[in-house]
């Protein structure tokens, strides 16, 4: 089952931030996790600095571009073999398509994406971008972006809690599929 957004994030944070050196080996999946996560994001960066609408189909085959770039990028620095390098993309695609379909297809119904219609997931508020900094394109409390710097810590506990909910739900589906 394909990674979904709190995965992903986590991924993105173990493979991008954890302070590792460059050739720490990981698992495939998480491998996949972290692309997709930051594939996505510079697919949503790259969109809305065009301001143009395009297909679901279309967006989902740039997301897998990006994707597979992240994970060449990952794979030479982290020493991945071909063959990992390989099943990591397959799963960065799998994942990216996923979170977009979660988000612009199953969250919003969108017909198509369209960056002036519809926010970017949340997720990547703190990471910066047009839309997560002060004066940035979306409202908020705070001139633009997402709101005062001292409600950082409650949004984090706030996905904390989100990412643990869907870690317990996938393990129930687990368990259900297994009885």
């Amino acid at each position: 089952m394909p990674f979904g957004w709190g995965e992903s994030h986590d991924a993105y944070e173990q493979v991008y931030t954890n302070g590792q050196p460059n050739e720490a080996k990981f698992s495939h999946e998480l491998l996949a996790g972290g692309a997709a996560f930051a594939g996505f994001k510079a697919f949503e960066d790259h969109q809305r600095k065009e301001g143009k609408p395009v297909s679901h189909q279309f967006a989902k085959e740039l997301l897998a571009g990006f994707a597979g770039a992240e994970v060449d990028k990952l794979a030479e620095t982290k020493g991945e073999d071909w063959f990992d390098k390989e099943r990591a993309k397959h799963e960065a695609k799998q994942n990216a398509e996923h979170m977009y379909d979660e988000h612009y297809v199953r969250g919003y119904g969108a017909e198509q994406y369209h960056p002036e219609q519809y926010r970017p997931h949340e997720r990547y508020e703190q990471y910066g971008g047009p839309y997560g900094q002060p004066g940035g394109q979306y409202g908020g409390e705070y001139g633009g972006g997402y709101g005062r710097p001292e409600n950082r810590e409650e949004r984090r506990e706030e996905r904390r809690e989100e990412r643990r909910e869907e870690r317990e739900e996938r393990r129930e589906e687990r368990h259900e599929r297994r009885w």
